[in-house]
């Protein structure tokens, strides 16, 4: 895993493009890695999901002009509530992707995502993982629903629906039971270039990745 702040909230956020941005990591699981484990003492521990409270200072009306969706692959289990758990703790991650997602609904934005093919990522294939928003958040404080969409070689396609808030992650199933992403959404509103601002200003002050 490279140990630059690329892997960080910080660096991630300041590559966004226009439409969509995939970060993707590894832990000792590249993408077609097929011997080498994800998890090895000189491994990296991240921090996803991390809050930005200077975003929560928008008005309960104002209505969010596109989404900056973290989906992380875990690598372990987490705890509860999900939320102030990973707001303590650092986590390995197979991979994370960020997307640019659009305002609209049923347009779906797409990001190369490998899935792992046993608990310890030893063995990896490439996936692409697609992403639409069904139902589009009408204020900061509404919800937004979402359909992702893991496809990897032959197999049928692994949706997921997840329905939350701002800055609220939520976990799910990905391929197995062992193997689990976290989303978290992150609203941004008119205008988007301020928004990216405070995001970048509260990942500046957000824990840094630690050894594991």
């Amino acid at each position: 895993m490279s140990s630059n702040s690329s892997i960080n909230f910080v660096a991630r956020i300041g590559l966004i493009a226009p439409v969509i941005l995939f970060s993707q990591l590894s832990t000792g699981c590249a993408a077609n890695a097929t011997s080498k484990p994800a998890q090895s003492p000189t491994a990296e521990r991240v921090y996803i999901a991390g809050a930005c409270p200077a975003m929560k200072e928008q008005p309960a009306e104002a209505i969010p002009v596109g989404i900056l969706l973290e989906v992380a692959d875990v690598a372990e289990p987490t705890g509860i509530p999900l939320k102030d758990w990973l707001a303590a703790h650092p986590v390995e991650t197979h991979h994370i992707a960020k997307i640019s997602l659009p305002a609209a609904t049923n347009v779906p934005a797409q990001s190369p995502f490998g899935t792992c093919l046993d608990r310890a990522c030893s063995q990896n294939e490439d996936a692409t993982l697609e992403v639409v928003v069904k139902t589009a958040p009408t204020a900061a404080t509404t919800p937004v629903e979402l359909e992702l969409t893991f496809s990897a070689g032959h197999r049928p396609p692994r949706r997921l629906s997840i329905k939350t808030g701002d800055q609220e992650p939520v976990s799910a199933s990905l391929t197995t039971p062992e193997q689990t992403v976290i989303v978290t959404p992150y609203y941004l509103f008119e205008p988007k270039q301020e928004s990216m601002g405070k995001l970048l200003q509260c990942a500046s002050q957000s824990p840094r990745a630690t050894g594991n």
